[in-house]
């Protein structure tokens, strides 16, 4: 069984399909969503949507956004999308550690520790 999901951006409609699950990065931990869930609204932090249909799993690193379930339907919409690629974790650590020398806030902070879990599950 599966459920309608769509993921939107500011400027893209990123994802639209049917899926067997999605799981968001919630402010109080990560919450997986599957058919007939019920009605729920999310607010979602710095971390991975990762979308598991019957053909594949894709994976996209958030700054945040919400998540809104009901009726087999799921919309998330996201503050934006961030390309992994080009970063890697040695620059995260590195980033980590000049960033406690010179007081970076507590948003980049966790922003930065968000994408250096990213980087050591995908």
């Amino acid at each position: 069984m599966n459920f309608a999901l769509t993921i939107l951006t500011p400027n893209s409609d990123v994802f639209q399909d049917h899926v067997i699950s999605v799981q968001v990065p919630a402010l109080d931990g990560i919450y997986e969503l599957l058919p007939n869930h019920a009605p729920i609204f999310i607010t979602l932090k710095a971390g991975a949507v990762t979308v598991h249909s019957s053909i594949k799993t894709k994976s996209w690193f958030v700054e945040g956004g919400t998540c809104h379930m009901r009726d087999n339907h799921c919309v998330i919409t996201l503050k934006g999308i961030l390309d992994m690629n080009g970063i890697t974790k040695e620059s995260l650590i590195t980033a980590l550690k000049q960033g406690v020398d010179a007081n970076i806030t507590h948003e980049t902070r966790q922003l930065l520790e968000a994408q250096l879990a990213y980087k050591k599950t995908f």
